[in-house]
């Protein structure tokens, strides 16, 4: 086919997704709720610019594109519709339960795209995805303290940051190398998140990212929000009865209810080390684990379970040698198999 058939259009790009929507932890219906609150985010940003600044946009299933007007300011994108969308996001994130809250990575592109009757097409599209779809920026917003995290293009940041039009600063932004698929190229993360980089050297940037792992905090019931769940599905026993009584309702949908009902969600008697189902359940929650919104009970006797933990069993053992209903406590935590110290 020959290429004069075809008239590519400058666009601003705009790629948007969500973090961890694929996650185990996230129900269709939790999934379908965060779709309808991005696009009503993203719309509302819209409304608040001046004129209609959108050309096109459309759905990737964890997120969105836009492709902004080609007579439109860029830097409109980075000082008008990202800032009002960050706000947007930080009223849904204060009153959304937890597995309702929406994290996200914005990339920032141009260049020329062809349209078609299926859709548009052209490598500046691709970049555009590419440039948030990496290890990199994943990484970034993970240890960032904002909800989101914006990357841009060398070529938007030469051209639309680095002559520092309007507001816009050179120091807001850290240079990271990204390679992903036949990507390998430079481009700009928002440095406010705590990103540091260090200085080029032999023609190569390196980042590092965020401080490092801290110790872990332990919380007292008086630190838990007032919107907290204590259950107990975890306890072997309970996870049992569950299993009988509701075999229709699988486990995990039990805490995916609590994970959207309440802030914090405490686990009493986690017993992964007695029960393979309840170890596994816990890993298919581990980045609720991580992020801190599930938490574990512990003994007022036991601080530090890494170190603490074998003298923590062992008092447990002997408080239910003391109840006549306790012997199969007590043969459940002395003769486990031989994988249980390692789950």
């Amino acid at each position: 086919m020959s290429n004069a058939q075809w008239e590519p259009r400058h666009y601003s790009i705009v790629t948007i997704d969500i973090e961890g929507f694929g996650s185990p932890t996230r129900t269709d219906p939790i999934r379908a709720g965060l779709r309808k609150a991005l696009g009503e985010l993203i719309q509302s940003a819209l409304d608040g610019m001046e004129e209609s600044p959108l050309h096109a946009e459309g759905d990737t299933g964890d997120g969105k594109w836009l492709l902004f007007r080609p007579d439109m300011p860029k830097t409109r994108i980075l000082q008008s519709f990202i800032p009002d969308l960050e706000t947007n996001l930080h009223h849904h994130n204060r009153s959304a339960s937890t597995a309702a809250k929406l994290r996200l990575r914005i990339g920032v592109h141009h260049g020329e795209l062809i349209q078609q009757d299926s859709g548009y097409s052209g490598e500046s599209l691709n970049h555009a995805f590419r440039i948030i779809d990496n290890d990199v920026v994943r990484q970034a917003l993970r240890v960032s303290q904002s909800s989101l995290i914006i990357i841009l293009s060398d070529d938007f940041y030469q051209k639309v940051v680095k002559p520092e039009y309007g507001s816009l600063r050179t120091t807001s932004y850290s240079p990271v190398v990204l390679e992903v698929k036949e990507t390998n190229a430079v481009a700009w993360i928002d440095s406010s998140g705590g990103v540091a980089v260090t200085e080029p050297t032999d023609q190569h940037v390196t980042i590092s990212i965020g401080a490092g792992p801290t110790e872990p905090r332990v919380l007292t019931l008086q630190d838990l929000p007032p919107t907290s769940l204590y259950i107990t599905i975890s306890d072997i026993h309970n996870a049992a009865l569950y299993r009988r009584r509701f075999p229709e309702a699988p486990i995990p949908q039990h805490l995916e209810t609590a994970l959207l009902l309440a802030k914090k969600v405490v686990l009493h008697c986690a017993d992964p080390y007695r029960s393979r189902e309840v170890a596994e359940l816990l890993r298919q929650f581990q980045p609720c684990i991580e992020s801190g919104d599930l938490l574990f009970l512990l003994g007022e006797n036991s601080q530090n379970p890494r170190t603490q933990f074998r003298g923590y069993i062992d008092y447990k053992i002997q408080q239910y040698r003391k109840s006549d209903l306790g012997e199969r406590d007590v043969t459940s935590l002395v003769s486990v198999d031989a994988n249980s110290a390692d789950r």
